[in-house]
């Protein structure tokens, strides 16, 4: 008897190529979801940048910022000072990791070890919670120095407060700018980070 030549593939060749399909599926949902997260970043990098500039340029005319009530939150709002895409009610506003943003007045400021009050209104705060460690990692260590000074007075993240090393005696861990060590110590493995960023 003499053997015909086989058509078709073998069940181990399938497998073969159903193992190939899955690397490959896995490979690229690992891509889709990083590029998510950078793309989320990215925009909440542009968030606070784009927060900070508006506000400041907003009230560098009124000599004072105010307190930041839900009046002048709507007013903020009307005038486009605070972006449309961080509206998310009439006076509520979210990042993009749907974390809450909140704006306040600055009651004291850090400087070396003691809360010094602040009476002048020349300081606001931004606020944003819900993020991811990588996003408060990235954001933390995010660099605010523009020709050798800075707008950014003090910087908290969760519980621990950073400052710029200048005129006062500042320990190394609680200096900035943040390394990415002390980034990734400070925040936590949750998507529950808070990070303030204190302001002039």
């Amino acid at each position: 008897m003499m053997k015909t030549a086989q058509n078709g593939s073998s069940m181990v060749e399938m497998m073969g190529v159903i193992a190939l399909i899955a690397i490959l599926s896995i490979s690229v949902i690992k891509l889709i979801g990083t590029a998510t997260s950078r793309y989320k970043l990215n925009v909440v990098v542009e968030q606070i940048r784009e927060l900070h500039k508006n506000i400041s340029a907003y009230y560098s005319t009124k000599g004072a910022y105010p307190a930041f009530t839900d009046v002048v939150i709507k007013e903020l709002i009307k005038e486009k000072v605070i972006p449309a895409g961080v509206v998310s009610g009439a006076t509520t506003m979210h990042n993009t990791f749907r974390g809450e943003i909140k704006l306040d007045a600055v009651n004291s400021i850090m400087q070396g070890n003691t809360a010094t009050p602040v009476t002048d209104n020349i300081y606001f705060q931004v606020t944003f919670e819900g993020l991811t460690k990588g996003a408060c990692v990235e954001l933390g260590m995010m660099n605010w120095m523009f020709n050798g000074s800075s707008d950014l007075v003090n910087l908290k993240i969760n519980d621990s407060i950073y400052q710029w090393p200048f005129g006062s005696k500042v320990a190394a861990a609680s200096a900035l700018p943040m390394d990415t060590s002390r980034a990734m110590t400070v925040c936590e493995d949750s998507n529950e980070n808070k990070i303030v960023w204190i302001l002039q």
